[in-house]
Protein backbone atom coordinates (compact mmCIF):
# COMPACT_ATOMS: atom_id res chain seq x y z
CA UNK A 1 0.00 0.00 0.00
CA UNK A 2 0.81 3.76 -0.84
CA UNK A 3 2.31 5.47 2.24
CA UNK A 4 3.71 9.28 1.14
CA UNK A 5 4.62 10.92 -1.75
CA UNK A 6 6.86 13.59 -2.90
CA UNK A 7 8.94 14.64 -6.33
CA UNK A 8 12.65 15.05 -7.17
CA UNK A 9 14.17 16.03 -10.16
CA UNK A 10 14.14 15.88 -14.30
CA UNK A 11 17.17 16.33 -16.56
CA UNK A 12 18.22 16.74 -19.94
CA UNK A 13 21.90 15.02 -20.03
CA UNK A 14 23.51 12.05 -20.79
CA UNK A 15 25.16 11.57 -17.17
CA UNK A 16 23.91 9.25 -14.45
CA UNK A 17 20.86 10.60 -12.87
CA UNK A 18 20.24 10.23 -9.24
CA UNK A 19 17.15 10.58 -6.93
CA UNK A 20 16.92 12.88 -3.97
CA UNK A 21 17.84 10.38 -1.12
CA UNK A 22 14.80 8.80 1.22
CA UNK A 23 14.46 6.56 4.01
CA UNK A 24 12.57 3.31 2.80
CA UNK A 25 11.51 0.43 4.48
CA UNK A 26 13.18 -3.19 4.11
CA UNK A 27 10.20 -5.07 2.86
CA UNK A 28 8.88 -2.70 0.64
CA UNK A 29 7.88 -3.22 -2.95
CA UNK A 30 9.68 -0.49 -5.11
CA UNK A 31 8.39 0.97 -8.49
CA UNK A 32 10.36 3.21 -10.85
CA UNK A 33 8.86 5.22 -14.10
CA UNK A 34 11.10 6.56 -16.53
CA UNK A 35 10.67 8.18 -19.79
CA UNK A 36 12.82 9.64 -22.71
CA UNK A 37 13.09 11.41 -26.45
CA UNK A 38 15.54 9.23 -27.33
CA UNK A 39 16.54 5.83 -24.54
CA UNK A 40 15.51 2.97 -25.44
CA UNK A 41 15.30 1.00 -21.70
CA UNK A 42 16.31 -2.54 -21.03
CA UNK A 43 17.51 -4.40 -18.07
CA UNK A 44 20.43 -2.88 -15.63
CA UNK A 45 19.62 0.48 -16.50
CA UNK A 46 18.19 1.11 -12.81
CA UNK A 47 19.83 0.73 -9.89
CA UNK A 48 20.08 1.79 -5.63
CA UNK A 49 22.19 2.60 -3.10
CA UNK A 50 20.85 -0.26 -1.05
CA UNK A 51 22.30 -2.78 -3.71
CA UNK A 52 18.70 -3.84 -4.71
CA UNK A 53 17.94 -5.48 -7.82
CA UNK A 54 15.20 -3.88 -10.36
CA UNK A 55 13.03 -6.36 -12.35
CA UNK A 56 12.61 -4.99 -16.25
CA UNK A 57 9.24 -5.35 -17.30
CA UNK A 58 9.39 -3.42 -21.22
CA UNK A 59 10.17 -0.61 -22.77
CA UNK A 60 7.33 0.71 -24.35
CA UNK A 61 7.17 3.11 -27.58
CA UNK A 62 4.68 6.57 -28.27
CA UNK A 63 2.27 6.11 -31.18
CA UNK A 64 3.14 9.68 -32.12
CA UNK A 65 6.38 10.67 -32.10
CA UNK A 66 8.12 7.16 -30.70
CA UNK A 67 9.20 8.30 -27.00
CA UNK A 68 10.19 5.38 -25.32
CA UNK A 69 8.67 4.85 -21.64
CA UNK A 70 9.82 1.98 -18.92
CA UNK A 71 9.02 0.29 -16.02
CA UNK A 72 10.83 -1.62 -13.26
CA UNK A 73 10.17 -3.02 -9.81
CA UNK A 74 11.77 -4.82 -6.85
CA UNK A 75 9.70 -6.79 -4.44
CA UNK A 76 11.40 -7.36 -0.98
CA UNK A 77 14.10 -4.54 -0.90
CA UNK A 78 16.78 -3.27 1.40
CA UNK A 79 16.03 -0.22 2.51
CA UNK A 80 16.79 2.22 5.25
CA UNK A 81 18.40 5.93 5.31
CA UNK A 82 19.86 7.40 2.33
CA UNK A 83 18.24 5.31 -0.38
CA UNK A 84 18.53 6.98 -3.73
CA UNK A 85 17.61 5.15 -7.19
CA UNK A 86 19.72 5.90 -10.16
CA UNK A 87 19.21 5.70 -14.18
CA UNK A 88 23.29 4.88 -15.14
CA UNK A 89 22.86 5.59 -18.87
CA UNK A 90 20.28 8.69 -20.00
CA UNK A 91 20.34 10.06 -23.31
CA UNK A 92 18.64 13.04 -23.50
CA UNK A 93 15.54 14.61 -22.31
CA UNK A 94 14.61 11.95 -19.00
CA UNK A 95 11.68 12.09 -16.53
CA UNK A 96 11.60 9.59 -13.63
CA UNK A 97 9.32 8.71 -11.01
CA UNK A 98 9.50 5.84 -8.47
CA UNK A 99 7.51 4.85 -5.30
CA UNK A 100 7.37 2.28 -2.42
CA UNK A 101 4.59 -0.01 -1.59
CA UNK A 102 4.72 -1.18 2.04
CA UNK A 103 2.85 -3.66 4.21
CA UNK A 104 3.28 -5.92 0.56
CA UNK A 105 3.80 -9.84 0.49
CA UNK A 106 7.31 -10.44 -0.31
CA UNK A 107 6.90 -12.20 -3.52
CA UNK A 108 3.80 -9.40 -4.44
CA UNK A 109 3.96 -8.89 -8.52
CA UNK A 110 0.60 -9.93 -9.68
CA UNK A 111 0.55 -8.91 -13.43
CA UNK A 112 1.03 -5.67 -15.80
CA UNK A 113 -0.40 -4.30 -18.54
CA UNK A 114 -0.49 -1.44 -21.18
CA UNK A 115 -2.37 0.49 -23.76
CA UNK A 116 -1.22 3.50 -26.15
CA UNK A 117 -3.38 6.06 -28.08
CA UNK A 118 -3.69 9.81 -28.74
CA UNK A 119 -7.21 10.51 -26.97
CA UNK A 120 -7.81 12.33 -24.08
CA UNK A 121 -8.34 9.11 -21.76
CA UNK A 122 -5.58 7.12 -21.14
CA UNK A 123 -5.85 3.27 -20.18
CA UNK A 124 -3.89 0.69 -19.33
CA UNK A 125 -6.20 -1.82 -20.52
CA UNK A 126 -7.41 -4.84 -17.70
CA UNK A 127 -4.62 -7.25 -15.78
CA UNK A 128 -6.53 -10.60 -14.39
CA UNK A 129 -5.44 -10.03 -10.93
CA UNK A 130 -5.45 -12.88 -8.31
CA UNK A 131 -4.76 -11.12 -4.84
CA UNK A 132 -6.22 -8.09 -2.69
CA UNK A 133 -3.72 -5.67 -4.75
CA UNK A 134 -2.39 -2.23 -4.72
CA UNK A 135 -2.18 -0.98 -8.52
CA UNK A 136 0.69 1.61 -9.60
CA UNK A 137 -0.73 3.80 -12.78
CA UNK A 138 1.90 5.31 -14.75
CA UNK A 139 1.01 7.51 -18.11
CA UNK A 140 3.42 9.03 -20.49
CA UNK A 141 2.45 12.04 -22.75
CA UNK A 142 4.38 12.79 -26.05
CA UNK A 143 4.46 16.50 -25.67
CA UNK A 144 2.83 18.24 -28.42
CA UNK A 145 1.22 21.00 -26.02
CA UNK A 146 1.70 20.92 -22.38
CA UNK A 147 -1.30 19.92 -20.55
CA UNK A 148 -3.44 18.83 -16.93
CA UNK A 149 -3.04 15.18 -15.79
CA UNK A 150 -5.63 14.17 -14.09
CA UNK A 151 -6.33 10.64 -12.09
CA UNK A 152 -9.52 8.67 -12.77
CA UNK A 153 -11.07 5.49 -11.74
CA UNK A 154 -10.78 5.80 -8.17
CA UNK A 155 -6.99 6.38 -8.34
CA UNK A 156 -4.95 9.31 -6.61
CA UNK A 157 -2.28 10.86 -8.54
CA UNK A 158 1.00 11.13 -6.39
CA UNK A 159 3.96 12.51 -8.25
CA UNK A 160 3.87 14.31 -11.94
CA UNK A 161 7.48 15.28 -13.79
CA UNK A 162 6.63 18.98 -15.59
CA UNK A 163 6.95 18.62 -19.27
CA UNK A 164 10.52 17.97 -19.85
CA UNK A 165 11.03 18.77 -23.33
CA UNK A 166 9.67 16.10 -24.67
CA UNK A 167 7.40 13.98 -22.74
CA UNK A 168 5.57 14.23 -19.48
CA UNK A 169 4.23 11.65 -17.09
CA UNK A 170 1.99 11.37 -14.11
CA UNK A 171 2.35 8.11 -11.61
CA UNK A 172 -0.47 7.07 -9.76
CA UNK A 173 -1.82 4.53 -7.32
CA UNK A 174 -5.22 2.61 -6.04
CA UNK A 175 -4.78 0.41 -2.68
CA UNK A 176 -7.23 -2.43 -1.34
CA UNK A 177 -8.13 -3.46 -5.12
CA UNK A 178 -10.25 -6.72 -5.06
CA UNK A 179 -8.78 -9.88 -7.52
CA UNK A 180 -10.33 -9.69 -10.82
CA UNK A 181 -10.37 -7.81 -14.19
CA UNK A 182 -8.73 -4.49 -12.84
CA UNK A 183 -6.92 -1.87 -14.98
CA UNK A 184 -5.50 2.28 -14.69
CA UNK A 185 -6.87 5.20 -16.41
CA UNK A 186 -5.90 9.13 -16.12
CA UNK A 187 -7.14 11.82 -18.47
CA UNK A 188 -5.04 14.34 -20.38
CA UNK A 189 -6.23 17.79 -21.41
CA UNK A 190 -4.45 18.29 -24.86
CA UNK A 191 -6.15 15.25 -26.65
CA UNK A 192 -3.96 14.85 -29.86
CA UNK A 193 -0.68 14.42 -28.29
CA UNK A 194 0.34 10.24 -27.88
CA UNK A 195 0.67 8.81 -24.85
CA UNK A 196 1.44 5.33 -23.50
CA UNK A 197 -0.68 4.28 -20.02
CA UNK A 198 1.30 1.01 -18.07
CA UNK A 199 -0.24 -0.51 -14.66
CA UNK A 200 1.14 -2.99 -12.75
CA UNK A 201 -0.64 -4.72 -9.17
CA UNK A 202 1.58 -6.27 -6.32
CA UNK A 203 -0.03 -8.23 -3.41
CA UNK A 204 -0.60 -6.95 -0.41
CA UNK A 205 -0.12 -8.64 2.59
CA UNK A 206 -3.00 -9.95 4.43
CA UNK A 207 -2.24 -7.23 7.60
CA UNK A 208 -3.27 -4.62 5.64
CA UNK A 209 -2.32 -0.86 6.62
CA UNK A 210 0.69 0.66 4.79
CA UNK A 211 2.87 2.80 6.06
CA UNK A 212 5.97 5.19 5.35
CA UNK A 213 5.96 4.30 1.11
CA UNK A 214 7.44 7.32 -0.61
CA UNK A 215 7.41 8.83 -4.01
CA UNK A 216 11.26 8.38 -4.89
CA UNK A 217 11.75 10.47 -8.20
CA UNK A 218 11.17 13.05 -10.67
CA UNK A 219 12.60 15.02 -13.66
CA UNK A 220 12.57 18.01 -15.38
CA UNK A 221 14.89 21.67 -15.10
CA UNK A 222 12.71 22.89 -11.93
CA UNK A 223 12.33 20.84 -8.42
CA UNK A 224 9.10 20.83 -8.55
CA UNK A 225 6.38 21.21 -5.29
CA UNK A 226 4.31 18.01 -3.91
CA UNK A 227 1.28 17.55 -6.72
CA UNK A 228 -2.55 17.15 -5.72
CA UNK A 229 -5.10 16.04 -7.83
CA UNK A 230 -6.30 17.43 -10.64
CA UNK A 231 -2.09 18.72 -11.73
CA UNK A 232 -1.98 21.42 -13.12
CA UNK A 233 0.59 22.15 -15.57
CA UNK A 234 1.01 25.38 -17.39
CA UNK A 235 1.14 25.92 -20.97
CA UNK A 236 4.98 26.09 -22.59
Amino acid sequence: MFGQAWPAVAVDTTSPVTTSPVTTTSGSTVVVFVAANSLTFAAGMITDSKGNTYSFVSNLTGPQFGYKCGLYYCENIVGGAGHTITCVNPDGTLAMSAVELTTMQAASFDGTQSGSGTSASLSSGNITTTATDTLVGCGMIELGTAGTFTATGGFTARVTAAPALFVHTMLETKDAVPSGSVGATETYSQSTDGWVMRAIAFKESSGGGGGGGQALYESSYSVLEPQTNPLTISQW
